[in-house]
């Protein structure tokens, strides 16, 4: 991307975010790091290029700015870092897909998707299996699963991002805001960006409460960490087993969206 940031593309509309439960037993949350601007220390600056939306940067943070400022106000207006809006520019648009392909990388997810669980509980500890019946659905509506440049261990980082803000309970009890971005530099669903595969990285926002809006923006942000997406979590030995209740619920939920 040149100077110009745009939302990722996976990101979904408010109507279909719904805040999650305070996750499972010891899930709580711990933020040990805020921002590293208002923190006074060095950021991490790629070249003159703010590292989440790619943006060129007037300043970075560090060495006396109090926070970074991109050199475009549609770089500042739109990237997480710096945003004082919640909400993205809409839905993705639907790909095409073929369905026979989407039936069958759909039945592949779901015999893997306690492994898919298990990867998208490390960024989102609070994760319900509830909220990740209706990620499917909405990769459904999508086409998704179609996609031909899309691989099954890209799935959970993509629903991730799909699922916008979840909610996430802290380690004194505070309500925290989880948040999944891949970089900027997927700016869509299509052949050519996709070529390459997915950017290797994510990052993982987290967000106190908002006091202005029903969502955090920029002005709550206390903390974002840079995470290698896993590749090879499809092999090897399962995960530790999804308790009984919540693989109940993700069933009873999955048959509920699909009515």
């Amino acid at each position: 991307m040149n100077h110009s940031c745009e939302q990722p593309v996976f990101d979904v509309c408010r109507s279909e975010i719904e805040p999650d439960s305070a996750g499972p037993a010891g899930a709580a949350l711990q933020v040990t790091q805020p921002p590293a601007w208002r923190a006074g220390d060095a950021w991490q600056i790629r070249g003159a290029c703010c590292p989440v939306c790619l943006g060129a940067l007037a300043r970075s943070a560090g060495g006396g700015a109090s926070r970074p400022v991109h050199l475009l106000a549609e770089d500042e207006e739109r990237c997480p870092l710096t945003t004082m809006s919640y909400q993205p520019d809409g839905p993705p648009p639907r790909h095409m897909g073929d369905v026979g392909l989407h039936a069958r990388r759909r039945d592949a997810f779901l015999c893997n998707w306690t492994r898919h669980f298990h990867v998208m509980r490390q960024l989102a500890p609070s994760l319900s299996p509830r909220r990740l019946a209706k990620l499917i659905d909405w990769a459904d509506v999508l086409n998704l699963w179609s996609h031909p440049l899309l691989a099954e261990q890209d799935l959970p980082y993509v629903l991730l991002v799909l699922a916008g803000f979840i909610r996430q309970c802290g380690r004194d009890g505070e309500m925290l805001w989880v948040r999944v971005y891949f970089e900027g530099s997927l700016t869509g669903v299509n052949d050519k960006q996709l070529r390459s595969g997915l950017p290797r990285r994510v990052f993982r926002m987290v967000y106190g409460q908002p006091e202005r809006f029903p969502f955090p923006t920029s002005r709550e942000l206390l903390s974002f960490t840079t995470e290698e997406r896993q590749v090879r979590f499809l092999e090897g030995p399962l995960p530790p087993p999804v308790a009984w209740r919540e693989q109940r619920e993700f069933h009873r939920c999955l048959l509920e969206c699909g009515d």
